[in-house]
């Protein structure tokens, strides 16, 4: 396996893992006054993360 090719897998399970975590955010926002609080953080989070690899 080349370093190109880790390098796509880690890529691969980077996003996959984003994902994840991004829909355990949406869930906790459910889940009353501390799960809003630490649901939109991880929101921001993850959203500031991906506009900063972005640029």
């Amino acid at each position: 396996m080349t370093d190109a090719e880790i390098a796509h897998r880690l890529t691969d399970i980077h996003q996959t893992l984003e994902l994840i975590a991004f829909l355990l955010a949406v869930i906790a926002l459910g889940q009353g006054t501390v799960g809003f609080v630490v649901g939109g953080t991880a929101i921001l989070l993850l959203v500031g993360n991906t506009v900063s690899r972005a640029l």
